[in-house]
């Protein structure tokens, strides 16, 4: 899923960045010349809102994303930008913005920044994007909730519980874990119901992922979106990709995360991780794909 890319004159980085992100031809970047640079992704999670075009200061930077769509990795120079979202074909976004904010963006610090809610009260949030170097053979992923008439939710990972009570629209910590293949589901917190069944998913080593829950459990379009992105190699703090992806694909990636939380965090103690492995080594057997399933099931 592509978005239509117009540069933006007035920041020609950003419109390379961009034109990576929706898998335009653009020029190469040097990853060891770009550790000053912070990093976004911009991610449509509103559900029922329509397309939507993003100005950066003032200029069209990405028209006609559609929900479910992302920008994938823009690198941009530290500081601050104003972002007006609109709906698509709108001409001024001083007039027609839904969506109206101010960014300060740090050297080498990541940023995933989500358009979310109803579009009567839709919003932008900010979480961290961490592609910090991994230990060799691991993966690093995050369960954002982006659903917003889901209720509380507890992420089961080979049938014990990895995640527990996460809220729209907040994230958890990151899961740091061996790379490898997991049964995961989504259960609703309060009654144990399962609200996804996703079957087994595969994270691969190197790689950072950001798994959005999206859509609505009431008209029964509630689903995952996964965005990978290529973790840092340890040597110079240096990238290890190139190039950067849309929606579940690989990507440039940012340096460092920010040292205090953006947006709406969950907790990110040790004990999640912990949770995550003990649930990991239970070795449950793997189930098909279901996107929903009967309200009997449950996990306790």
């Amino acid at each position: 899923m592509e978005s239509r890319f117009r540069s933006i004159t007035r920041r020609g980085l950003l419109a390379a960045g961009l034109a990576l992100g929706l898998g335009l031809a653009a020029p190469t970047f040097d990853a060891s010349a770009q550790t000053d640079d912070a990093r976004v992704r911009i991610t449509h999670a509103s559900p029922d809102a329509p397309s939507v075009d993003i100005w950066v200061n003032g200029e069209p930077a990405v028209i006609d994303l559609a929900f479910g769509e992302t920008t994938g990795i823009i690198p941009l120079p530290a500081g601050t930008y104003d972002i007006d979202v609109t709906p698509t074909g709108s001409t001024d976004p001083d007039i027609d913005a839904v969506i109206s904010a101010s960014l300060s963006l740090e050297a080498g610090v990541g940023y995933e920044v989500a358009a979310v809610g109803y579009v009567s009260e839709i919003g932008a949030q900010i979480y961290s994007l961490d592609l910090s170097p991994l230990t060799e053979g691991n993966t690093r992923v995050q369960i954002i909730h982006a659903s917003p008439d889901a209720p509380a939710v507890d992420i089961i990972v080979n049938g014990g519980a990895a995640v527990e009570g996460l809220t729209f629209p907040d994230a958890s910590g990151y899961l740091e874990i061996p790379g490898g293949s997991y049964d995961i589901q989504v259960a609703v917190s309060e009654t144990g119901d399962i609200a996804l069944d996703l079957g087994a998913v595969t994270f691969e080593a190197g790689q950072v992922y950001a798994v959005f829950a999206i859509g609505q459990v009431g008209d029964g379009s509630l689903t995952v979106l996964p965005l990978g992105a290529a973790a840092d190699t340890a040597a110079g703090g240096e990238s290890a990709a190139a190039e950067a992806a849309g929606a579940g694909g690989t990507g440039e990636a940012a340096h460092t995360v920010p040292a205090t939380g953006v947006g709406s965090m969950s907790d990110t103690s040790a004990s999640m991780f912990g949770l995550f492995a003990a649930a990991a080594a239970l070795g449950a057997a793997g189930v098909a794909l279901r996107l929903r399933t009967p309200a009997v099931a449950r996990h306790r």
